[in-house]
């Protein structure tokens, strides 16, 4: 078989490669799930000076494009968390996701509220997930004036 038939061939194989994984992947209509969110430490100073990092895992069909935190209630903003790693568990993908973060805001408990989206565009926002974060002096401590 000579070059040009070969190059033919192999695009056409190509073509079909493509033409057949991706309406497989355009079809998953399952929106990511998050799981256990976590802040660890649990309580931090809200004078800026402490920090905590909040983790979570992320379960798909396919893959998790971005996970977001909402910092706001803790003096922040909306952040893009980092993905530490993927691997696969009885046939979904899971990926974990962090952000080590501070807080400059009254002391109390907040939630966090975490959203994901996949691959395909398909979000969590109708099952969204939050972190649980104390700020403030951790109890029993007396502030020194």
């Amino acid at each position: 078989m000579n070059v040009k038939w070969m190059s033919v061939l192999i695009a056409t194989i190509l073509v079909f490669s493509v033409s057949t994984v991706i309406p497989a992947v355009a079809t998953e209509t399952n929106p990511p799930s998050v799981t256990n969110p976590v802040a660890n430490p649990s309580t931090i100073a809200n004078d800026g000076s402490e920090y905590t990092e909040l983790t979570v895992d992320v379960i798909d069909d396919t893959a998790v494009d971005n996970v977001t935190v909402d910092l706001t209630p803790i003096g922040g903003k909306v952040i893009y968390m980092t993905c530490k790693g993927n691997y696969t568990e009885n046939g979904k993908v899971i990926s974990v996701f962090n952000y080590t973060t501070n807080a400059t805001c009254p002391s109390g408990t907040y939630n966090l509220v975490v959203n994901a989206t996949d691959a395909t565009e398909n979000r969590n926002y109708n099952n969204t997930k939050t972190i649980s974060l104390k700020v403030g002096l951790p109890e029993g401590v007396i502030p020194v004036y």
